[in-house]
């Protein structure tokens, strides 16, 4: 039997509003949409910090898992990588639909393995 941690009592919160994680990003991605389609200058914001906060919150959540889901606790380091560093990957809508794409299978996939054991 693998060594677990005790939850956190926090953790009760998290997982209820599990849906949170998706929904931030989703609202970052649709609004940088609207801000390319529409001819809004510079508004590629909401969606890089739709994906980071959604990274936040996953890492949130993996951390209030008593099993510790390492792939998802680190989400917030690939977000920083992909969005603040300086880089030759555009940060542009397909890289942040890409991430949020990942982000929600990684939320489902959390969710999965704490409600099945």
């Amino acid at each position: 039997m693998a060594n677990t941690k005790p939850t956190p009592p926090f953790a009760a919160v998290i997982n209820q509003y599990w849906y949170l994680t998706p929904g931030v990003a989703i609202l970052g991605v649709l609004l940088t949409y609207l801000g390319v389609t529409l001819p809004i200058p510079g508004f590629e914001l909401p969606g890089i910090w739709g994906c980071i906060i959604a990274s936040l919150l996953l890492s949130g959540m993996a951390f209030a898992d008593p099993k510790r889901d390492l792939v998802s606790m680190i989400t917030p380091l690939y977000a920083f990588i992909f969005f603040v560093l300086p880089s030759d990957i555009p940060k542009e809508l397909p890289l942040m639909l890409l991430y949020t794409v990942t982000l929600i299978i990684l939320t489902v996939r959390l969710q999965y393995r704490i409600r099945n054991g």
